[in-house]
């Protein structure tokens, strides 16, 4: 158990929450056997209140799994325009930490660009002009020239991230390169009681302060910060010769709320699945999302919910726990009663579909 806090090192840290047998990786595996034995770890949450930071105690340290899709999508186009419209982008070499399926990449090496994408499992598709490097990023590869650094969401998957922004930033030092970090902002996911957020892969969760602090220790500049996508995400830019700004202040509400509230939801969520099972409901969960998973794993679902429904990833399965992920078409003869949606965007998309359905289930937001 990790009780000295991975980013300031203090020793004044106390456990928040524990979620037993979740899988280490929510990626969806080939046959309902596999996903059965999907190994599984259990999640520890703790609070640093010196540098306001949450971090998964029972993390396995030596693990170091890249994300491989964004909780976000939909925000790609509005980064791309920020970016686009902040730097030059034609005739350049970019760096992707973790560039998750590429698509961000493939967009700004369209004007003319090469990219060098870090991603160390194998289902990324080739893209022309992208050079992908199936390991993690380490000082092996500072020999790399760069004009610009791209880290989304792996600092969150990396337990010694200070090492790893530190190798960043020699890079990024050596190239006068600009570098843009972004995580998600764990004030928000406590705010909305986000627990299908969490996950034993993603074993940081930060605030402003501690990605600000992380940030300073590997000895970056960091010139702006900001809180895109309606605050659920935090970003900071830092630029060679630039002025700093100041530390955001250490200022997260309790968290043992958050934690109570947690429990709260997860045993109200049991208790309807738990009436499901007994009115013999037909439940379906919209998408094969990480955040699905989560869902899926930490409540009682196996014998309430048997299918995921995801064109994408259809006959596939959950690790751990085992339903089957089947095409649009399935709920033509399934005709499921009830919609399970991860969150209001996903209400829309399945929304988009519901008119050409023989019967009108109820939708549930998890």
């Amino acid at each position: 158990m990790h009780e000295i806090c991975p980013i300031c090192t203090s020793l004044t840290t106390r456990r928040l929450l524990q979620l037993r047998d979740q899988p280490i990786c929510t990626t969806l595996l080939p046959t309902y056997e596999a996903a059965r034995r999907a190994p599984a770890a259990d999640i520890g949450l703790r609070y640093c209140p010196t540098c306001d930071h949450i971090f998964n105690d029972l993390f396995d340290s030596q693990q170091t799994r890249y994300p491989t899709v964004h909780p976000y999508p939909e925000y790609t186009p509005e980064l791309l325009r920020f970016l686009n419209g902040r730097f030059p982008l034609k005739n350049r070499q970019i760096i992707d930490v973790g560039a998750m399926a590429g698509d961000l990449l493939s967009e700004l090496i369209a004007g003319g660009s090469r990219g060098i994408g870090f991603m160390p499992t194998n289902g990324v598709a080739e893209t022309p002009n992208v050079t992908w490097i199936r390991q993690p990023f380490s000082q092996a590869y500072l020999n790399l020239s760069a004009d610009l650094i791209l880290c989304r969401q792996t600092p969150q998957h990396v337990w010694d991230v200070r090492h790893l922004l530190t190798n960043l930033h020699k890079l990024a030092f050596e190239w006068h390169a600009p570098v843009l970090l972004e995580v998600q902002n764990v004030h928000c996911q406590m705010e909305t009681v986000d627990v299908w957020s969490l996950r034993y892969e993603q074993c940081h969760y930060f605030s402003p302060h501690s990605l600000w602090q992380v940030v300073k220790e590997a000895r970056f500049t960091p010139t702006s910060q900001s809180r895109p996508h309606d605050g659920r995400l935090l970003s900071v830019l830092t630029m060679p010769l630039a002025t700093p700004l100041h530390i955001p202040p250490n200022d997260m509400a309790d968290p043992a709320p958050f934690a109570q509230a947690v429990r709260v939801k997860v045993a109200e969520w049991a208790t309807t699945l738990g009436q499901m099972r007994q009115q013999q409901d037909r439940v379906v969960v919209w998408q094969a999302t990480p955040r699905s998973v989560s869902f899926l794993n930490i409540l009682p679902s196996r014998r309430v919910i048997q299918y995921v429904i995801d064109a994408q990833y259809a006959e596939q399965f959950v690790p751990r726990a085992g339903q089957m992920v089947k095409s649009i078409e399935f709920l033509q003869s399934y005709q499921p009663d009830v919609v399970i949606v991860m969150d209001e965007r996903s209400r829309e998309d399945f929304g988009r579909i519901l008119p050409t359905l023989p019967k009108t289930p109820t939708i549930m937001v998890a």
